[in-house]
């Protein structure tokens, strides 16, 4: 393996650095009582004295050890501590309450399910659309099989590409993605459009249904009628 090195910035009092097969390790020590200590990583601030700053804050880098020839790769590897409950991964709030947490209030259950934000209260610009024109262009949208180029050959996938997902239905805010949320929602809507044209066509048989009985009825009328002349001109003769 190679160095592994902790350095800090030119201003700051200490560095620490361990060669060949060397680890550096940060522990937060052990309390009998409370929490354990807190290890924080942060980047460089810059802040000027009236709140503003002059650059961009300084980004955090994890990067793990790379290898050569039929190696592979050093994993970077989160584990939160165990306990009753474990604990878990946040990103963006300090107090996550499930095993991957965001911020914005989406997160990964125990069991890999993702859970994406859906909060009414989070959304705005609420704008109905008409169903039936959501089926009419998935039913233009071209599904095809693939799979992605870093796969190995084997690998099978469904559905559409992201650019004419985009130039379809415009949704997201990228051409090159697309948001299983926005998946969902077209998903969803083409449902409800199925729905109604088949409700339709219900309607449009039915109508027919009723106009056939009442001509069947009509001529049935007439039919008896036909019946009693007859039988009245023949009792005459």
């Amino acid at each position: 393996g190679g160095n592994v090195t902790v350095q800090s910035g030119p201003n700051s009092p200490w560095s620490l650095s361990a060669n060949g097969y060397s680890k550096v390790s940060l522990q937060g020590g052990t309390l009998n009582a409370g929490d354990g200590a807190v290890i924080d990583v942060e980047g460089g601030h810059n802040p000027l004295s009236n709140g503003s700053s002059v650059s961009s804050g300084g980004n955090v880098k994890v990067t793990a050890g790379n290898a050569a020839g039929a190696y592979s790769g050093g994993n970077i590897v989160l584990m939160p501590g165990t306990g009753t409950p474990g604990g878990y991964v946040g990103i963006g709030t300090n107090t996550p309450v499930y095993p991957l947490h965001m911020a914005s209030g989406a997160y990964c259950s125990a069991a890999g399910v993702w859970t994406s934000v859906s909060d009414r209260n989070v959304k705005e610009s609420f704008t109905p659309v008409t169903p039936t024109e959501v089926l009419a262009k998935l039913m233009a949208l071209p599904i095809t099989q693939w799979k992605y180029k870093i796969e190995p050959e084997g690998i099978k996938h469904l559905g559409p590409v992201a650019q004419d997902f985009h130039t379809a239905f415009g949704l997201g805010d990228s051409d090159r993605a697309i948001g299983s949320v926005d998946e969902t929602g077209v998903a969803l809507a083409a449902i409800q459009g199925l729905d109604q044209k088949v409700e339709a066509k219900g309607q449009q048989s039915e109508s027919r249904i009723q106009k056939l009985e009442t001509e069947n009825a009509e001529l049935k009328s007439r039919l008896e009628k036909l019946e009693q002349l007859f039988n009245t001109q023949g009792a005459i003769k």
